[in-house]
């Protein structure tokens, strides 16, 4: 009995002085114990309370798309691409078709463009008589370029008429202005008298 008494007694006595200790202690004066983060100062700054800069920003709107710009290919010096025209081809597809109007302007597209090829392909046709109004551009054609005698055996192939005449009184005019023919050869031309007398008078536009 005696023995227990003091271990109760000696026990109560250790616990007793623990609590004496720790309530001793620097900060426990309210038995509040000290915690482990330092409280924040007066200078610590709080979180802001504005709001997030996400929604303060600005974003700037799409701007317009811009347009294709089309580039002159000859400022780069690339010349365009041109597709060489079949001449032969073209005519043949106006005759099989019939059109004959067409016609008078591809012909002497293509004695422009190859002269001897469009000549040898006119002295093959039986007939010329469809192609009278190509013959006489042709025939002017010549005579601009500096050769009415040339341009006189193309104007022989047309039919005697209106249009032969006229062709005929266009290229000795020509060759008048540019002394090429004199005034014999305009008078034995295959003209009538007064339209070889404008000619030789040289009355205007003549």
């Amino acid at each position: 009995m005696n023995r227990a008494l003091v271990a109760t007694c000696l026990g109560a006595g250790i616990a007793a002085a623990l609590a004496i200790a720790f309530l001793t202690q620097p900060g426990t004066e309210t038995g509040v114990r000290p915690s482990p983060l330092p409280l924040p100062t007066k200078s610590a700054r709080l979180p802001s309370r504005e709001s997030p800069f996400w929604e303060a920003a600005r974003v700037a709107s799409p701007a317009k798309p811009r347009e294709p710009s089309v580039i002159d290919p000859a400022s780069l010096g690339i010349s365009p691409v041109t597709v060489p025209i079949d001449h032969a081809r073209q005519v043949s597809d106006l005759l099989k078709r019939g059109d004959t109007k067409e016609l008078q302007d591809a012909l002497p597209a293509w004695f422009e463009a190859h002269p001897a090829a469009a000549a040898d392909w006119l002295e093959h046709q039986a007939s010329l008589a469809d192609y009278q109004p190509a013959l006489a551009r042709i025939s002017g054609q010549i005579a601009e370029a500096g050769d009415p005698r040339h341009a006189l055996e193309w104007a022989a192939t047309l039919e005697p008429g209106p249009l032969q005449e006229q062709t005929l009184f266009d290229i000795y005019a020509l060759a008048r202005r540019g002394g090429v023919i004199g005034e014999d050869e305009i008078r034995a031309a295959p003209l009538p008298p007064d339209r070889i007398q404008n000619l030789v008078s040289g009355a205007p536009g003549y």
